[in-house]
């Protein structure tokens, strides 16, 4: 082989392992980076109480792993349990104005059943001394009197209608679609989920760091009182 033709091949040789190492470069650069200046990012997930109370009880401390879930540090719940009880309470006084509007509504659809009575008795009465004021047997103030007591009793009925109607509208809806019980239900519900904020849990599985709380401090809703170094990281190169 000639010395041109051996230097061309050399040539070609370097050119294609050129072109391979910068292709191998590339394509290693997009799916496998390679840097001497990178750093590891760790978020930072600040730690607060949703509602404000006297710090009973801090179970963590500083540079402390913790998981996602655990209970940090507890605030004073006796507010919070009283709440409840509250709560409760308003919910069995809720049953039993129910049940006594039950009772007055029985009560005043047996007055509209009797008023009714009345009316029908009287519009008999009405009848009698109508045909007998004609005839003049009855006086003039007797027949005034039974028509004056005709009208009352028909007073009376829409009276105890409209009685009927008020307690019924009180009353409201039966079972759990009823006014008062579903305010009262949706109070023992608020009640209950601030006694349970009362722990204070983490919600990242972390180190423990910045916690600035002793026991009796009191803590603010909203503001943070320590961090969680959140375990898993970000690599920036």
């Amino acid at each position: 082989m000639a010395p041109d033709q051996m230097f061309k091949r050399w040539v070609h040789i370097a050119l294609a392992i050129f072109a391979l190492s910068f292709i191998y470069f590339l394509v290693a650069d997009l799916w496998m980076p390679v840097s001497t200046q990178s750093r590891v990012l760790h978020p930072v997930v600040n730690i607060s109480s949703k509602v404000s109370g006297q710090v009973e009880t801090i179970y963590v401390q500083n540079n402390q792993n913790v998981e996602a879930g655990q209970v940090l540090f507890s605030l004073d719940k006796r507010p919070y349990e009283i709440a409840v009880e509250k709560a409760q309470l308003a919910i069995e006084s809720a049953t039993q104005s129910n049940l006594q509007l039950d009772a007055a509504i029985t009560a005043a659809k047996a007055q509209v059943v009797a008023s009714k009575a009345d009316v029908d008795e009287l519009a008999l009465e009405v009848d009698r001394v109508d045909s007998l004021i004609k005839s003049n047997t009855v006086s003039r103030q007797l027949y005034d009197q039974t028509k004056a007591n005709y009208q009352a009793a028909k007073a009376q009925v829409e009276a105890t209608q409209a009685d009927v109607i008020n307690y019924q509208a009180q009353r409201g809806k039966s079972g759990g679609e009823n006014l008062l019980l579903r305010q009262a239900q949706n109070t023992l519900q608020n009640a209950q989920l601030q006694l349970q904020y009362a722990d204070v849990r983490s919600q990242v599985k972390g180190q423990m760091s910045n916690l600035q709380l002793q026991p009796g401090n009191y803590a603010q809703a909203g503001s943070a009182v320590a961090a969680v170094v959140v375990e898993k990281g970000d690599i920036v190169a």
